[in-house]
């Protein structure tokens, strides 16, 4: 059933999704039902959501069993709302994640720089005790980042999970389908040029999705010019990767090839898989999984970055930064203070 929904507190389904585009004014509403396990040679649906974590070997097909676009006008903001948030909590140094995080990528530059592993990605979390709820928080992230895939979703066995994504995965429009390639972050409004640190991880991103594209069979492959897209008070570099279909249904096993990417995991793949099963500190869940989309020719798909789970009053923030032979550990940490407090900026803490 279509309609719109004029209250976003009227919501009542056990699993559910709540997505509004990059640039768009529209906010939708799925209700979603039953799952089953994404299976590229039975895969049947017209109409559903697609979910997967961050390893890309779980992915869940969520038929849609209702949707509706909600009111933009009754999520605006009230005054009370629109004050500044607290940023980072005063304690954020004091944690002791920051120094092990640190620790770590001095050892990921280590073996970098001694193998063919040529960039890995690592990943850190930490909660934040607060009573806001989490549609507040959604509402907050839809007034702030219009030009990001802002979510919250409500799924058993994923749980609830809300952000502001920059990232697309990759949209399909019948045989054409377009990759963003989206690596190196500095301070948003930076006048230089990218450093080579940057564009030598943002360019590992490019040659592998490319590789991917030619293995699943897909042709006219062009790659954009690189441009800055905007994140909160970060900026990355962009890249847009367009190809054709040869054969029907390619998109299929483009996604279990392609994610998740070097942009997620690292390069090579497997070198990088591998480090991060033996150091990684921190268990992502669905952090750097993705969701989306899919109805009939049209499959869209968004990154779970920037992003938060919520479970009884305690908000995990998750972030990640592409560690490569020119990295340094304290400057790899102020990128995920930086990556933080998009979502900390609208998460009073209980400690501020």
């Amino acid at each position: 059933m279509n309609g719109r929904l004029n209250s976003i507190t009227t919501l009542n389904a056990e699993n559910y999704l709540i997505y509004r585009r990059p640039l768009s004014e529209e906010v939708q509403y799925f209700a979603l039902g039953d799952p089953h396990e994404f299976s590229p040679g039975r895969f049947k649906e017209e109409h559903c959501v697609l979910v997967g974590d961050h390893s890309g070997r779980h992915i869940k097909v969520y038929p849609i069993i209702e949707q509706m676009v909600l009111d933009p006008g009754s999520l605006s903001l009230t005054e009370t709302d629109r004050k500044a948030r607290p940023g980072l909590e005063r304690d954020f140094w004091a944690l002791d994640w920051w120094e092990e995080y640190a620790a770590l990528v001095k050892k990921a530059v280590h073996v970098i720089r001694g193998t063919s592993l040529e960039k890995v990605v690592l990943s850190a979390s930490y909660d934040v005790e607060s009573t806001r709820d989490p549609i507040d928080v959604f509402r907050d992230l839809l007034s702030k980042h219009g030009d990001a895939h802002c979510f919250i979703m409500q799924i058993d066995g994923v749980g609830m999970w809300l952000g502001a994504s920059p990232e697309q995965l990759f949209v399909r429009k019948k045989e054409e389908v377009e990759l963003m390639a989206l690596a190196g972050t500095r301070p948003g409004g930076t006048n230089d040029s990218w450093g080579a640190k940057e564009i030598d991880e943002q360019n590992v991103v490019v040659r592998d999705m490319v590789e991917v594209l030619e293995r699943c069979g897909y042709g006219h492959i062009q790659v954009s010019e690189r441009e800055s897209r905007r994140s909160g008070a970060m900026e990355h570099i962009c890249t847009y990767i367009r190809a054709t279909e040869k054969y029907p249904d390619s998109w299929m096993k483009l996604l279990r090839a392609l994610h998740p990417s070097p942009a997620l995991m690292g390069y090579p793949r497997e070198m990088a898989r591998h480090f991060l099963i033996a150091n990684e500190l921190v268990d992502r869940s669905f952090f750097t999984g993705f969701f989306g989309v899919h109805s009939g020719d049209i499959t869209e798909l968004a990154v779970m970055i920037r992003c938060a789970r919520y479970r009884d009053g305690v908000y995990t923030l998750f972030a990640g930064a592409g560690i490569n032979r020119d990295s340094v550990p304290d400057r790899e940490v102020r990128e995920l203070e930086a990556k933080f407090n998009l979502m900390q900026e609208v998460i009073p803490s209980l400690r501020s």
